[in-house]
């Protein structure tokens, strides 16, 4: 035995000393690696027995190795283990020294159980609706020492509303993997959630952005509405972008001409639906007037508009006034100078079109030629030929519901 001690020490050459079986070691990083796991073998002119095999780990290196010495068994194999991996996952080397030779057996480190899911990179981008975004979302899957986590299937599901995304892979070597996102079709945010079982999920936020459009005045438009008087039907605005109907878009409401009194809308402003509408109810003013009604959405390029063209008519008459031809003289049985005319408005003043009034002359009071009905100005005349009678001659003109004017 000592001449075989002797020889081992002083001859044993680099290929003599080698890796049981070839196999490397591995274990999960702050765990063992296994009993005998890390193994040489001493060889001189066959198996050596009895021999002292070396142990060392790299600089730096913080396992623990079971023991640092190992005396090789029947068949020249000496055998250790590490009973202590570190916690950072990788590969390293662990060598074994017998005399003047030596070999290394490798060592892996591997992640342990994935802890995290955390976002790499793709959250908060915006594009437009229905649009395939710059970037992808890249998601890192981890343990609970930060080390990555491979080949594990992590699941990306949108929102509602929130589009779609392509296939992810299982995580590569840096546990790390990663989906395209298409927006969907609607304005606003949208959201992608990245899960994997057992640790707290990521969400991913993403905008889409109306980057042209056209609003159209589907309803509603060419109504008239008596002044102070709601229309009979809503004004319905439809916005569409390419060949779909926008949700989501914020449809703004304008009347004109604008002031105290005039007419409004209401709501002055919603958000479209699934069919891309936004309707609001048209309420005319204390002013006779034609009114537009503006529906305005903005996009990325500036803002688009549809209109709808409302009118407010006068209410019922109330008052009637004499506007000219009042206390002309002239011969018996003529034709005066100048016409009798007349004013018919309602209770705001606004003139009473198309309506009739009645002038009656008095006793012994001549004639008068037949009224046309009042015109858009809410005036209406008529020419007066005096009676035969001399003196004082009246006419009286008359509209239902409003007072009386007597010339």
């Amino acid at each position: 035995n000592a001449n075989i001690n002797t020889t081992f020490t002083v001859n044993v050459s680099v290929t003599r000393v080698s890796v049981t079986g070839g196999s490397a070691a591995s274990g999960t990083v702050g765990q063992s690696t296994g009993a005998n796991s890390i193994c040489a073998t001493v060889t001189y002119n066959g198996n050596v027995s009895g021999a002292s095999v070396f142990f060392s780990l790299p600089s730096g290196n913080t396992s623990t190795l079971s023991s640092s010495t190992a005396t090789t068994n029947s068949s020249g194999v000496a055998c250790i283990s590490i009973t202590t991996l570190p916690l950072t996952a990788g590969t390293f080397n662990v060598t074994a020294f017998a005399g003047q030779t030596q070999a290394t057996i490798a060592v892996t480190a591997v992640a342990g159980p994935a802890t995290s899911l955390t976002i790499v990179s793709g959250s908060g981008q915006s594009a437009g609706l229905n649009t395939l975004l710059s970037s992808p979302l890249v998601v890192k899957l981890a343990d609970t020492n930060g080390n990555a986590v491979s080949g594990q299937t992590v699941v990306f599901t949108p929102g509602t509303n929130s589009g779609t995304v392509s296939t992810a892979a299982t995580t590569g070597t840096d546990g790390q993997t990663q989906v395209n996102w298409t927006l969907g079709g609607v304005i606003g945010a949208q959201t992608v959630v990245a899960s994997f079982t057992g640790v707290t999920s990521v969400t991913f936020n993403g905008t889409a952005l109306l980057s042209s459009a056209t609003v159209t005045a589907s309803s509603g438009g060419g109504q008239s509405a008596v002044v102070t008087m709601a229309a009979t039907n809503q004004l319905c605005a439809t916005v569409t972008s390419g060949s779909g109907n926008v949700q989501g878009a914020t449809v703004n409401f304008t009347v004109s001409p604008t002031g105290t009194g005039l007419s409004s809308v209401s709501p002055t402003s919603g958000t479209s639906g699934s069919n891309g509408q936004v309707c609001t109810t048209f309420t005319a003013g204390t002013k006779a007037q034609i009114n537009t009604v503006t529906a305005s959405v903005t996009t990325t390029g500036g803002a688009v508009t549809g209109t709808f063209t409302e009118t407010s008519t006068f209410g019922t008459p109330t008052t009637l006034s004499i506007v000219s031809g009042n206390t002309q003289s002239g011969a018996l049985n003529a034709l005066l100078a100048s016409p009798l005319v007349v004013l018919l408005v309602d209770t705001n003043g606004n003139p009473a079109i198309g309506q009739t009034v009645t002038f009656t002359p008095g006793t012994n009071s001549g004639t008068v030629s037949t009224a046309a009905t009042t015109g858009t100005n809410g005036q209406t005349q008529v020419n007066w030929t005096l009676g035969g009678v001399i003196g004082a001659q009246t006419v009286v003109a008359s509209s239902t519901g409003a007072a009386s004017g007597t010339f």
